[in-house]
């Protein structure tokens, strides 16, 4: 994997991105997959190349990934809310209220794990009240929308 991503030059950062992206999502959709949780590491090292190289590509999802990548597991099982938290910061940095991302990995993974329901009520009902306008990123904060409002609707199960 080092070898893989010592090969990877500034230009090819997009690429990078999406391919964990896309490799993320299929984990997280499969935590409870033995096989999906032993591929955990490369996320982590991916998300980590790609954020160095452009922090700022898709309003900092590099680090959505990274505070997902640690968030959805508990601190007993190796994640670690401390950095889940701090890598939250970071893409908000990036992100400048363009991307609801961000606040749906706090939402979904975050403040789920940590039992915070407060906080998941907040960020359910930011992400509600979120006006997208035309930017770039509004398909996609639709769509967050949707599966922040599915999310929400089962509270009950999480808190």
């Amino acid at each position: 994997m080092d070898k893989f991503l010592l090969s990877v030059k500034n230009s090819e950062s997009e690429a990078l991105f999406w391919l964990c992206f896309s490799w993320a999502m299929e984990i997280f959709t499969s935590l409870e997959d033995p096989k999906a949780l032993s591929e955990l590491w490369i996320i982590e090292k991916l998300a980590l190349h790609s954020s160095r190289i452009d922090p700022e590509y898709f309003c900092g999802g590099a680090f959505s990934i990274l505070a997902a990548y640690w968030g959805a597991r508990s601190d007993l099982l190796g994640g670690s809310s401390e950095k889940a938290r701090e890598f939250y910061s970071r893409a908000l940095e990036y992100n400048k209220n363009r991307s609801l991302i961000p606040h749906y990995v706090n939402m979904r993974y975050i403040s789920i794990v940590k039992e915070n329901a407060s906080e998941f009520e907040d960020l359910a009902a930011n992400i509600s009240n979120f006006n997208a306008g035309s930017s770039d990123t509004a398909l996609i904060n639709e769509v967050i929308k949707k599966k922040a409002v599915s999310l929400f609707s089962k509270k009950d199960n999480f808190f």
